[in-house]
């Protein structure tokens, strides 16, 4: 014999009052905001030839902002409560901040949280002023103002190289400033053409040397370039057969398990590529700001003793 269905509108209200609240509760109460990143640096100094084993390390706490303008601001509660975390957890609070205006390049600006100040101002003077050249230990590089990029192509190559619409596959780059010549075949030379698009190639002359093969000679267009932006810029430059862009720096740490990482030009690569050309007077290694200071803070945020 089956029970007749319960009525439930006769039953007593259960009592929910042990029940966890519908919502997350903060493991620390008050008024703080959590920055973006927990990062536990280990830099090198290429001004004093000092590598990452040098380094101690250096933890702090990083926030992440964009703008579309020349400059950002932020003070207030917004930054009291950013102060009031680091404060808590212990480490030196920086802001990273993306100027998006330029959209081809990486320009960022490192800045330190300096509390005797109630609003922090980061503009794009602090791309030079700021800590990013410590923070990432970066340089700047300056092609030979007679620098010349031969490159040769081939219609009938079926390498894995750059290729052009009219002359076909890239089969050999010559770089030469009139004395000093380097030359490159296969994919080097398609590596070291891909690096040098970040200083704004630009033909200056073609020469059809046959059916087949054609050669294309050009000149850098930009006098300087971040190590940065040579990481960045030469990343976007290699695309699928649809033309999107087969790695997208941008989306790092949503894509960190794929396996879009194995498509990455790391920093590693474009230092090895810098490094035969600067060998050669065909480019030239710059600092960011002044070298003493980016020693001076390398030295006080890793507590580094000459």
């Amino acid at each position: 014999m089956k029970e007749p269905p319960l009525d439930r509108s006769k039953q007593p209200p259960q009592d929910r009052s042990k029940e966890p609240p519908p919502f997350i509760v903060p493991i620390i109460e008050g008024e703080y905001v959590v920055p973006d990143f927990f990062v536990n640096l280990k830099p090198g100094c290429w001004v004093k030839n000092k590598s990452a084993n040098n380094f101690p390390g250096y933890k702090c706490l990083v926030e992440v902002k964009s703008t579309e303008k020349d400059r950002f601001k932020i003070g207030g509660s917004k930054l009291q409560k950013l102060r009031n975390c680091a404060d808590l957890l212990g480490h030196p609070l920086i802001f990273a901040v993306r100027f998006t205006r330029v959209k081809k390049n990486a320009v960022w600006c490192f800045v330190e949280d300096d509390r005797s100040k109630t609003v922090i101002d980061a503009t794009i003077q602090s791309v030079i002023d700021g800590v990013r050249n410590t923070f990432w230990n970066e340089f700047v590089l300056t092609p030979n103002p007679n620098l010349t990029v031969i490159c040769e192509f081939s219609k009938a190559s079926s390498e894995i190289a750059i290729s052009h619409p009219q002359y076909g596959k890239q089969i050999k780059t010559t770089l030469s400033d009139g004395q000093n010549t380097f030359v490159q075949e296969g994919p080097d030379a398609f590596m070291t053409c891909a690096m040098l698009e970040t200083f704004g190639l630009k033909e200056i002359e073609t020469e059809k040397i046959d059916e087949d093969r054609t050669i294309q000679v050009l000149k850098p267009g930009l006098g300087t370039a971040f190590l940065a932006d040579l990481v960045y810029v030469t990343n976007k430059l290699i695309v699928d057969g649809f033309g999107n862009v087969v790695y997208d720096a941008s989306k790092l740490l949503v894509r960190s398990d794929t396996e879009a990482h194995q498509h990455l030009i790391t920093r590693r690569m474009i230092e090895l590529l810098a490094k035969l050309m600067i060998e050669n007077n065909l480019l030239f290694l710059g600092a960011i700001g002044d070298m003493e200071k980016h020693y001076s803070k390398w030295k006080e945020w890793g507590n580094v003793v000459d």
